[in-house]
């Protein structure tokens, strides 16, 4: 936990320098080279493509139906992979929990909005999709995702590395996102994922054994 938290708000105030820069200074001109020249290209349909790896509904629908297979069978304290399993899910879920509040209290014009009314900015408070651009929901679903799975099994890190950059740079492919949100979104789901992990394997009520804590995936 003691080097958990100061990692954490030391990313925090970097990434916010980082987003506040992006913001101001090279989110728009991004997106409008993309917009300009990469629309209706092979770019654009490999970004959808890839986008497709961390599309809401799909992961709505999932977490959904594996939560009530939970709620009725339960986790077996014997299976390491069930509880494993169940870190996955709460981590999604928490992270998009986390993402869609901070998309309603941001309300950020996505570039859809530059593109076709000149709006850009922040308004903050708005369930519009159009104005809920801040953080990435895709690049925080595949980061939370990716992140659980590389503590879990940590020679899948690099592959997961892969997966999660290359998600993130499909939305700005699609001018779905600026990068500013993307790395918001990277931060998120990535955060998430290590502060469920650290209590999920160290806190649990159920009593996790000290020595699967020793021997797991990774000490936080």
């Amino acid at each position: 936990m003691k080097k958990l938290l100061p990692v954490t708000l030391i990313t925090g105030v970097s990434l916010l320098v980082v987003y506040i820069i992006l913001f101001n200074f090279v989110d728009r001109p991004i997106d409008q080279w993309v917009h300009n020249n990469l629309a209706n290209t092979g770019w654009h349909s490999f970004g959808k493509y890839v986008s497709m790896l961390a599309y809401g509904k799909l992961y709505t629908a999932i977490l959904t139906v594996f939560f009530i297979l939970l709620i009725f069978f339960g986790p077996s304290e014997k299976s390491s992979f069930q509880k494993k399993f169940l870190y996955i899910l709460i981590s999604l879920t928490i992270a998009i929990l986390i993402s869609d509040t901070l998309k309603f209290f941001l309300a950020r014009c996505r570039p859809e909005m530059l593109f076709e009314h000149g709006k850009y900015g922040l308004k903050f408070f708005s369930s519009k999709d159009i104005m809920n651009s801040t953080p990435s929901g895709h690049t925080t679903r595949i980061c939370a995702l990716m992140t659980a799975v590389s503590l879990l099994w940590r020679k899948a890190l690099p592959i997961c590395i892969i997966i999660a950059i290359l998600v993130g740079l499909s939305r700005i492919l699609v001018t779905a996102h600026y990068p500013g949100d993307v790395l918001f979104g990277f931060y998120v789901g990535t955060f998430t994922s290590l502060w469920t992990y650290k209590f999920f394997f160290t806190k649990s009520p159920s009593g996790i054994s000290s020595s699967y804590i020793r021997t797991g995936p990774l000490n936080i």
